[in-house]
């Protein structure tokens, strides 16, 4: 199917020179508003370059300036994304097959893609939960081996973050815990010796009083 899509290309170097935006203004409006180096937006499909793109660049100004590439490639994509598009995609997705001489590694990184047009902020692991759901493996030998060779390998990696991340986080709740033992043992301290002195103050106005009466 048609993908829409965005290639962000450096002006400096002037990268794939393929379709570029040839009108220079445009260009110049491109970098006056963004945050980053001198680039240009690389559109596809056609319909998107000319009048589409100079409409999209002009209205940018009236949402905010200082953009990133990131959120000028967010911005086009939300604006001009085909109705439907995300299901289409979908459709993609839970119909795709592994083709005969299509490795494994291939076949994830193409389900990988779709999962993040789907959602580009989609998990790691998500995507491999995704995968394993939709029963694409096949009982092929080594093919299906080679699976789960990959899964597990995944599933290791994902447990060894997690198990990091749990222990950052033990060891930052125990560092705060002491932190705030070590405070309160200090206003104990404080307190204690606070006392003390009110006491012995105390005694010193007794003594006193007790003078003043013989």
């Amino acid at each position: 199917g048609v993908r829409t899509y965005i290639v962000i290309l450096d002006l400096i170097t002037e990268g794939n020179k393929e379709k570029l935006i040839n009108n220079t203004a445009e260009r110049n409006q491109v970098k006056n508003i963004m945050n980053e180096r001198p680039r240009t937006l690389h559109v596809t499909p056609e319909h998107f370059t000319g009048s589409t793109t100079s409409n999209f660049l002009d209205n940018v100004y009236y949402i905010k300036d200082n953009w990133t590439w990131k959120e000028m490639e967010e911005a086009f994509i939300e604006q001009y994304l085909p109705i439907g598009y995300i299901t289409l995609i979908k459709t993609i997705l839970e119909n795709k097959r592994q083709g005969e001489s299509e490795t494994a590694t291939n076949f994830i990184t193409e389900i990988k893609s779709l999962c993040r047009q789907i959602d580009n902020k989609m998990k790691e692991e998500d995507i491999c939960t995704f995968v394993l759901k939709l029963k694409r493996i096949s009982n092929r030998g080594t093919t299906a081996s080679e699976y789960t060779n990959m899964f597990n390998l995944q599933v290791i990696k994902l447990q060894k973050y997690h198990d990091e991340k749990e222990r950052e986080e033990k060891k930052k709740l125990q560092e705060e815990n002491e932190e705030y033992k070590r405070i309160i043992d200090q206003i104990n301290e404080e307190v204690k010796r606070l006392n003390i002195v009110g006491k012995q103050s105390n005694k010193t106005v007794e003594f006193e009083g007790r003078h003043d009466d013989e």
